[in-house]
């Protein structure tokens, strides 16, 4: 929104959206830090450092004996692969993939390239790594822009279409059009 702002400082209507947007932003990070504070979330991280430290995962034989078993590089360039490939088959048809898979293909990109970035130290080739990194990046990023097209024209619809009329609601809508229109521009 600010790159809107500073594209068009003649518009106030901008200002005004980014007003209501903010107070929405500050009441869900209201409820982001009760939720955090509450007892259910320090519950769920207890319970998930008790699993971690000695969880059935650490004693089930079969499958998950033979990983714990595995040297970490191995189990990390399996992990890595698996992701890899599933990112691979997506992409030969992303054409074909709707704005929801898009999206999940997005997270599915970042994903691997946290666990890349996570694992890094297990592998040789810097340069290559690098390269690689870029490019997972680059891709990213072109699905993200995909994705802030499709949110924006979503978020377009509702605020010039919304349940109730407000006295700012046409200037909110004006600016929502502006910022839906410079989504889909290319730099």
């Amino acid at each position: 929104m600010r790159l809107c702002a500073k594209a068009n400082p003649e518009t106030s209507e901008i200002s005004v959206l980014e007003k209501d947007v903010q107070r929405k932003r500050r009441g869900e990070f209201a409820r982001a830090r009760d939720a955090v504070a509450g007892s259910r979330f320090h519950q769920v991280v207890l319970r998930a450092a008790l699993w971690l430290l000695d969880g059935k995962w650490s004693q089930v034989k079969g499958h998950a004996a033979e990983r714990r078993a595995k040297s970490i590089t191995a189990v990390a360039a399996d992990i890595l692969d698996r992701r890899a490939r599933k990112i691979i088959k997506k992409t030969k048809r992303l054409q074909e993939l709707d704005a929801l898979h898009r999206h999940k293909l997005r997270i599915a990109v970042k994903k691997f390239r946290y666990g890349c970035e996570f694992f890094e130290s297990l592998f040789e080739h810097a340069k290559a790594r690098k390269r690689y990194e870029r490019a997972l990046k680059e891709l990213q990023d072109s699905l993200g822009k995909l994705n802030d097209i499709e949110v924006h024209g979503r978020r377009g619809h509702r605020v010039a279409n919304p349940r109730k009329r407000g006295r700012q609601q046409p200037k909110k809508a004006y600016a929502m059009g502006l910022l839906t229109g410079q989504a889909g521009e290319t730099p």
